[in-house]
């Protein structure tokens, strides 16, 4: 039998005392067992423990508090829940401090909608998309988890009305009396509605600090259209005999009263609340089910309800469209639906555990691709837990291990940190066959090692070493066929657990560039653009000298050259005695977020990169990071770049050493237009199909959690 674990503090009777019922009854359609840990004073205590399904914990906000800030070491029982749930409901932001091992299984409900608490929840489950966006803009650096999952409702018999024109129209609103209900707007809506003798009449049930003010301004106005009643148990019974319900609310995440209207059978005038939008966003537009105005805009409400009272058959239309579009959207049953498939895909999630040297806040290129994969783990619903060198402070949905401690200590620090924390259900991902040391071999679960090139050129000294690694992968990971091609050659290993996978998992969707080639003086200047790290290898200077020589380029260029390293002097010192200081501009320190727009700037990449002794480019991402925006590239003809780039298709391979080749090409590329954009294109459409992050990741999810254990 599946369980869900749910803990709060909440005790008065609103949303989350609402929520906890109606989960309940959804999870009992699923044969799910629902345990709740909360204070025996919440109103709906006893309505739960009516229910099969249900078990109560009872427990103080205090005491929970308290159990919440140890991570509930002192609580073996709650402990002992956790261990055994599907799945762990939090309902309260504020007692989001779970024990590590059960983060990866807990979810945060938002049901205010506000966000404030939310940065260190491991998964999240937003009431409405709007709520959603706003955690998203606040929050922009995270990648947590995070869905977005309405309530279920009972459905009962449906309500049978038969129109009366001679009597005024009936509309209900129902909730607490408080000025944020935009009750005091509803009064003033009436005055309007009375004023010109609408035909109808408001009845609001409930209670509240809000009421005395609410009956003096009715008196003071001497309206006879509204009137206050008592909160009753049959809000039902009451919106049987109603025909339009109206919330004039000033903000509400998710309102149960609007669902429980539509399923009665009842036209909707709401504010904008993004619960009432969140409602609007499912509705079919030749299927309306009711009008919105704006948030205390009262004027705005009268409009709609003068609208629904005026068109009978509009609002009986809305009448038997609310619900249907209820069944359709919001039944016990598909919430009960959506509970099994989120225990069901939570049981599947193992832990991921990162083992690498290279991770922000160092710059480059290992470090983005290690900080993608833990980020993209934790916004797929894993818990995740890096082990870097070096600390890494930024907010982050992941965790970081860091030990401050040399290097022959920090490796057994963090051999001993996950021999403690490892299960044999979890997964490690180490960025190359180094890392494997930290992971004892008593663990027998996945073991994911990336291969990035050059670490395979290093000789025979280290062969015994990186041949044991391999065999203890349960996958090894090369960045390019290059990368695997050195593998095979070099070391024994099974050719089923040897993949190719570019490493652009950090890598989005661009629209497809505008091609101007690239800028607006496509005819008197194309630009040229260096991207990576300034050193012998990546073939500059061999460009450099091939366009100083070249006598068949007739275009005009300009190349902007970005980034830093040992050949930035070298280089500096050329382009003065080729008297190219015109030409060629250093970029030494500009931000990631200058580089798209220095790049969707250009026209050409260039580097043309080739094997020094044993460094060489494993992949050359900076290939692809150029096809994003529409680039075609002059790239070497040796190492993982012949992965990146397609020879005539999405760019030119040349062989670096031959001057002659590369000044060919740079002719080629810049000389003629119309070739250069077609490449380019062509290379944005393989971006597009081969290496854009969500895809590229998805492949190395699906084969690291489902290879063989080590």
């Amino acid at each position: 039998m599946k369980k869900i674990f749910s803990l709060t503090s909440d005790r008065g009777l609103g949303g989350i005392s609402a929520s906890l019922l109606t989960y309940s009854r959804a999870m009992a359609i699923s044969g799910i067992k629902h345990v709740i840990a909360l204070p025996n004073s919440t109103p709906v205590y006893d309505d739960l423990a009516a229910l099969g399904n249900v078990e109560l914990i009872p427990i103080s906000s205090t005491a929970l508090r308290l159990h919440s800030l140890s991570q509930f070491r002192f609580s073996s029982e709650i402990r002992a829940h956790m261990e055994e749930s599907d799945c762990i409901f939090v309902h309260n932001a504020k007692h989001a401090n779970m024990p590590p091992k059960y983060r990866g299984k807990t979810y945060v409900i938002n049901h205010n909608g506000k966000t404030n608490r939310l940065g260190s929840a491991p998964n999240i489950i937003f009431l409405n998309s709007m709520a959603r966006q706003k955690f998203l803009e606040r929050f922009s650096s995270l990648t947590t988890h995070n869905i977005v999952m309405g309530h279920g409702f009972d459905v009962f018999p449906e309500i049978k009305r038969e129109p009366q024109k001679q009597t005024p129209v009936q509309i209900i609103s129902a909730g607490r009396m408080m000025e944020k209900k935009g009750y005091r707007e509803l009064v003033e809506t009436a005055r309007l509605l009375q004023e010109a003798q609408v035909n109808c009449h408001i009845s609001i049930y409930g209670e509240g600090p809000d009421e005395a003010h609410l009956n003096q301004r009715i008196a003071d106005y001497g309206l006879k259209n509204i009137t206050i009643r008592p909160w009753t148990d049959d809000v039902r019974g009451a919106m049987a005999a109603a025909d339009i319900f109206c919330t004039p609310s000033h903000g509400e995440s998710f309102p149960l009263v609007i669902g429980e209207a539509l399923e009665a059978g009842l036209a909707i005038a709401s504010t904008r609340t993004n619960g009432a939008q969140e409602y609007f966003s499912y509705a079919d537009d030749d299927k309306p089910i009711g009008l919105l105005s704006d948030i205390q805009d009262f004027e705005g409400m009268a409009e709609i309800l003068t609208a629904l009272v005026n068109d009978s058959e509009l609002r009986q239309a809305m009448n038997k469209n609310a619900r249907q579009f209820l069944l359709d959207n919001f039944s016990l049953e598909i919430l009960a639906e959506k509970f099994t498939a989120l225990c069901k895909a939570t049981s599947k999630r193992p832990r991921i555990f990162i083992a690498t040297q290279t991770f922000p806040p160092r710059v480059g290129g290992m470090e983005n691709v290690m900080k993608a994969l833990a980020e993209n783990f934790a916004q797929s619903g894993y818990d995740v837990t890096v082990l870097p060198n070096r600390p890494y402070k930024t907010p982050a949905s992941f965790r970081t291990i860091h030990m401050r401690l040399i290097k022959p200590l920090r490796i057994i620090a963090k051999r001993l940190t996950l021999k403690l924390m490892l299960h044999n259900d979890d997964v490690v991902i180490c960025d190359s066959w180094k890392s494997i040391n930290v992971v004892t071999r008593r663990f027998t679960g996945r073991l994911v090692i990336l291969a990035h090139g050059q670490e395979y050129l290093k000789g025979t000294r280290r062969q015994a070493t990186i041949e044991t690694a391999l065999r203890r992968a349960s996958l090894v990971v090369a960045s390019s066929s290059f990368t695997a091609d050195l593998v095979k050659s070099s070391y024994e290993i099974d050719a089923a657990k040897l993949t190719v996978i570019p490493p652009t998992y950090m890598l989005t969707d661009t629209p497809a560039p505008v091609q101007s080639a690239n800028g607006s003086a496509q005819d008197t200047q194309v630009r040229l653009v260096s991207l990576c790290r300034l050193d012998e290898r990546k073939g500059l200077m061999q460009a450099l000298t091939a366009l100083h020589e070249a006598e068949t380029i007739k275009t005009d260029w300009r190349w902007d050259i970005i980034g830093n390293g040992p050949q930035a002097e070298p280089l500096k010192q050329a382009v003065q005695a080729f008297d190219m200081a015109e030409r060629v501009c250093f970029h030494h320190d500009v931000g990631d977020s200058d580089k798209p727009l220095m790049l969707g700037q250009a026209d050409l990449f260039v580097m043309p990169s080739f094997q020094k002794g044993r460094s060489v480019e494993g992949f050359g991402i900076s290939y692809v990071e150029a096809a994003q925006y529409g680039l075609p590239a002059i790239a070497g003809a040796i190492g993982g770049g012949v992965d990146a780039v397609l020879d005539g298709e999405t760019g030119w391979l040349v062989d670096a050493n031959d001057a002659r080749q590369i000044g060919q090409a740079l002719a080629e590329a810049i000389n003629m237009a119309d070739e250069r954009r077609r490449r380019g294109q062509a290379a944005h459409e393989r971006f597009m199909a081969e290496f854009v992050g969500a895809a590229v990741f998805d492949r190395f999810a699906t084969q690291a959690l489902n290879s063989e254990k080590s």
